[in-house]
């Protein structure tokens, strides 16, 4: 018998909504989304990490901004 799913921490839960979603909506690679989740729950996601997700899955949004 498998032992039961430790219960999350509200930033766990929070951080998994929040990775869903982006997924969902195609704008984190869905091959990136568990680091996400792990960084987003212990609070170590920056802006960089942010625009290299989104660059990554959304075509030309690199050249979108001005920052660089």
């Amino acid at each position: 018998m498998s032992e039961p799913k430790p219960a999350q921490s509200p930033n766990e839960q929070l951080a998994d909504v929040i990775a869903q979603a982006l997924g969902r909506e195609g704008l984190i690679p869905r091959a990136r989304l568990d680091e996400l989740r792990q960084q987003l729950a212990s609070g170590r996601v920056r802006e960089v990490d942010w625009r290299v997700l989104i660059e990554m899955a959304v075509p030309g949004m690199d050249k979108v901004g001005g920052h660089g």
